[in-house]
């Protein structure tokens, strides 16, 4: 939450795996999706995000924790989360993360958030499966606000890892090699995966 290249974009967020209002990254995940989006340019270190030019705030919610070295949650923290972000004004929902089992809950909370004008932007996942075979989750749930996004490489085309789908995937941003925050106030040079896929995805028209 200190990082001096997010400390200006993070408002006040939630713990909901450990139920509190630390939302503190201990995986590092989370601040590099941060990073990619929100870090603070034209400061002569570290990088920049693709909203640094641009008023943004970003309310981190927690749902998953760092145990033993594996990041693991519950998907009932996840749909809390979802509902508290809702709430709470955002705009968009960042939903970096994914699994294969379907939740009618999780569902009805993005149906929650559409209901509400929220988009709820998903990452497509890392198994560079077809989505449209074997489903992840919860870009592959079919409510209007879902935005799934794959990953590119630096030569434009789908990485390696990536997830596709012609149906259930529905663009694809760069998220390969790219250099962002980490915990610790620390800087990753090589993150890649369709979680930071998302963030380098920036609306070429008004949000609704």
């Amino acid at each position: 939450a200190d990082h001096p290249e997010l400390v200006d974009v993070l408002i006040p967020g939630y713990d909901f795996a450990n139920r509190d209002s630390d939302p503190e990254d201990d995986a590092g995940h989370g601040t590099k999706v941060c990073g990619v989006i929100g870090a603070k340019g034209a400061n002569a270190t570290g990088g920049a995000g693709v909203a640094w030019s641009t008023p943004i705030e970003i309310m981190p919610l927690k749902f998953m924790k760092n145990n033993d070295g594996s990041t693991t949650g519950y998907t009932s923290d996840a749909v809390d989360a979802i509902y508290y972000a809702v709430d709470h004004g955002a705009r968009i929902i960042n939903a970096s993360w994914g699994f294969s089992s379907y939740s009618n809950a999780l569902k009805e909370a993005i149906q929650y958030a559409n209901d509400h004008g929220v988009l709820f932007v998903a990452s497509a996942g890392n198994d560079g499966q077809d989505n449209d075979t074997v489903a992840h989750y919860p870009s592959n749930y079919q409510v209007a606000n879902v935005i799934a996004v794959a990953a590119m490489n630096r030569y434009d085309e789908l990485a390696s890892f990536s997830n596709y789908g012609q149906y259930s995937v529905h663009v694809a941003a760069p998220g390969s090699g790219l250099k962002t925050t980490d915990i610790d106030g620390g800087t990753s040079t090589w993150a890649s995966g369709t979680s930071f896929a998302f963030p380098r995805l920036k609306p070429t028209r008004p949000l609704p």
